[in-house]
């Protein structure tokens, strides 16, 4: 069972807004080439893809850089990273919606659902996971990505520490297909997930 780290969840709007605010003030960029380019090698172009937590936008740039026929849509709870993103990436859609409802603003249109470094800052994983059948098409992937046994430290931010073992007990309902569980970067201390919707 995955194990909780804190009990107190600081991840909420008005806490994202104000990182967000003040990493574009700085013109902070979070990019990560190494995962950036693992997870985009996992989409066909052509492709309809949702970036689920997608910040201030960075992997979506980079998408759009490397597979130029992808119809990309992004989500985040916060408004400052959406309005930025509508800023920065006019030729995608984005909203600012609560996750946890996801399945409210979309039905079965993705062929990939990515979720990079978010997991973890969810306090209910398994409601996200089963509404992703509801936004994904059949055959449709699920990507994710996420530290390993919380060796990458989110601070106060992470609220679960994850291993492969949990991530098939949150994928054990007969539609789901886990292709693929990998560590990866230095010290293997991220972890990349690759489930197919049957």
């Amino acid at each position: 069972m995955m194990k909780k780290l804190i009990d107190y969840n600081i991840n909420t709007p008005e806490y994202w807004d104000e990182i967000y605010k003040d990493e574009i003030i700085k013109n902070k960029e979070r990019i990560a080439l190494n995962r950036f380019q693992k997870i985009i090698n996992l989409i066909t172009d052509g492709s309809d893809v949702l970036d689920v937590g997608c910040g201030k936008g960075e992997f979506i740039k980079y998408l759009i850089d490397n597979k130029q026929h992808c119809q990309i849509k992004g989500v985040d709870f916060s408004d400052i990273a959406i309005k930025h993103c509508k800023k920065i990436l006019p030729t995608c859609e984005f909203y600012a919606h609560d996750v946890s409802f996801i399945s409210s603003i979309f039905e079965k249109q993705f062929d990939y659902v990515v979720a990079l470094e978010f997991l973890e800052h969810l306090e209910e994983p398994a409601e996200f996971i089963n509404q992703i059948p509801k936004i994904l098409k059949k055959n449709g992937w699920l990507i994710l990505a996420l530290p390993y046994k919380n060796k990458v430290s989110g601070g106060a931010e992470h609220l679960y520490s994850y291993d492969f073992y949990d991530i098939l007990d949150l994928f054990k309902k007969p539609y789901w297909h886990v292709v693929a569980l990998t560590r990866y970067h230095k010290a293997f201390v991220n972890m990349c997930v690759l489930v197919k919707l049957t």
